[in-house]
């Protein structure tokens, strides 16, 4: 943990945790944890989203005639695994790179990696990450076919599950706090080979290190599925797994913490 947590202020304050992860995390250094939360999607937005999407959906198809579409969006620290995506894209088959395109949402510094690494033909930047309105974010993910989930390290994770609640199944690494709600049966997921610890600013993060073989190989796979029968059981399941999670669903739970 950062330097806050040597804080004895810190012992006396109730925390609910939005994972197990991070309630693990919290408990090492003898916080006290009352709850687990997970957070919420909001079913008004991804309604508002869908509805937008339609008139973006036909630009998108237009402009990218026969690729399959996959979607990511994400900061600019580290962990967020934008270098590991590059690294996927750059070991793609000539013969996969030429059949997607990948819609990002990305900070201006991501925007001129992707220049340098000559992936301006595959990465399409369609907004500044943290400068986009919340329905334009989520339908950004909603006119994909893919959201890819390049992280190496979460508190919750809430891109991947308000793609699932969007109807697109993820690809992404298979770790806590991931796995906590995500469903091998609707995403595409990976492993990790090691946890390496860095920190950032006085925060101390656990990055799960993947090599980028593993994220290439699942977007191979996921061209490959798209188009067929079993693709759309996949963005059926996707929607019907994360059901329960809305913020109506969970929230009340955690607001009934404010009264005791």
């Amino acid at each position: 943990m950062g330097l806050p947590a040597s804080y004895p202020m810190w012992k006396t304050v109730r925390f609910v945790a939005n994972s197990m992860y991070t309630a693990s995390k919290l408990q090492e250094v003898d916080y006290r944890v009352v709850d687990i939360v997970h957070h919420g999607y909001d079913p008004d937005e991804i309604k508002e989203a869908l509805d937008y999407v339609e008139v973006l959906r036909r630009k998108v198809e237009r402009d990218f005639q026969d690729r399959v579409i996959f979607s990511v969006v994400a900061g600019g620290h580290v962990r967020k695994g934008w270098s590991q995506l590059f690294d996927a894209l750059a070991k793609l088959s000539d013969q996969v790179r030429q059949r997607i395109a990948v819609l990002a949402v990305a900070p201006q510094k991501v925007v001129e990696e992707i220049q340098k690494r000559g992936l301006a033909d595959v990465v399409k930047v369609v907004g500044e990450f943290g400068k986009m309105i919340r329905r334009n974010v989520l339908a950004a993910m909603a006119v994909a076919d893919y959201v890819i989930v390049p992280t190496l390290g979460e508190g919750f994770g809430l891109p991947l599950l308000e793609a699932n609640a969007l109807g697109k199944p993820a690809i992404h690494s298979w770790f806590q706090p991931l796995s906590e709600f995500s469903s091998k049966e609707c995403n595409i997921t990976f492993p990790y080979d090691d946890v390496k610890e860095v920190v950032d600013n006085g925060v101390e993060f656990e990055l799960h290190v993947y090599d980028p073989e593993y994220l290439a190989d699942a977007i191979t796979q996921a061209v490959g599925i798209y188009g067929t029968a079993d693709y759309d059981k996949m963005a059926a399941k996707c929607v019907e797994s994360v059901r329960q999670m809305t913020i109506y669903e969970l929230y009340p739970r955690l607001l009934s913490h404010l009264k005791a």
